[in-house]
């Protein structure tokens, strides 16, 4: 895909769901982030 980052420690989707604390988890060093979340359907528990 060519991306290259910093370092392999990343944060996976679903932690911060509205974007509210991505800068913060990045200065704790994670050297990328999954923002928010994707679904094909609705489901019990998606929000």
């Amino acid at each position: 895909m060519g991306l290259e980052f910093e370092h392999p420690l990343g944060l996976a989707a679903g932690f911060d769901k509205g974007e509210v604390v991505a800068p913060g988890l990045l200065a704790l060093g994670f050297s990328h982030l999954e923002i928010g979340t994707m679904a094909c359907c609705a489901g019990s528990g998606i929000s």
